[in-house]
Order: structure tokens, then C-alpha cells, then sequence
């Protein structure tokens, strides 16, 4: 979900293999890029409102940062891990979640 200038959730903890859609429920265009260590791993191009754009994560686990291409100040996280690696850890309250949209 995209509001008040931020991507909800901002953090998603999900399985290796998982496909993440985003939807655009606002007004206004915007896009989804990978920023920081995988910086041009992903880039959504325009998203037009009510459009939608997904990514397979695949099987690695990692860590991917991305951010909104019209606000880099707009980010959120992506969590690949795999179930064992959750051990130890409490469970995630976004464990398994595979859609996030503005």
C-alpha cells in the first residue's frame, strides 16, 4: 500500500521463490527500483494508477532495498529467507506476505 509518502508494509519478510505485486491505488504515476547494494537488480518503469508490476525474488535468500523512482525517499525492504532461517527468531508478522501496492 502506498500513502502518506510511504510504502506499507515498508519491510516484507517472505519465502525464496516469491513473486511481489505492486499496485498502484494512487492518482499519480510512480515506480519501483532496487537501491543501495543491488542498485539496478530491478526497475519497474512507470507505473500508472491502477497498474501493476511484479518481481520474482527467486530462490536466493538477501536483502533488497527499492524505493519509489519519482521519491527515493519513499523505500521499503524485501526479506528473502527460507522458513528454517526464521528459526530462533519469532515469527515475522510478514512472514509469507506476497503483495504490497500504493
Amino acid at each position: 500500500h502506498y500513502a502518506n509518502n510511504s510504502f506499507t508494509p515498508s519491510v516484507l519478510m517472505v519465502l525464496p521463490g516469491t513473486r511481489i505485486t505492486w499496485v498502484n491505488s494512487d492518482t499519480k504515476v510512480h515506480s519501483v527500483k532496487a537501491v543501495g547494494a543491488i542498485a539496478g537488480k530491478f526497475n519497474s518503469m512507470d507505473i500508472a494508477p491502477t497498474a501493476q508490476w511484479g518481481y520474482d525474488f527467486g530462490e536466493n535468500e538477501g536483502t533488497f532495498e527499492y524505493a519509489d523512482g519519482y521519491n527515493l525517499d519513499v523505500t521499503g525492504v524485501i526479506i528473502v529467507k527460507k522458513g528454517e532461517s526464521f528459526y530462533g527468531m519469532g515469527t515475522p508478522t510478514t512472514y509469507m506476505t506476497s503483495n504490497a501496492s500504493w
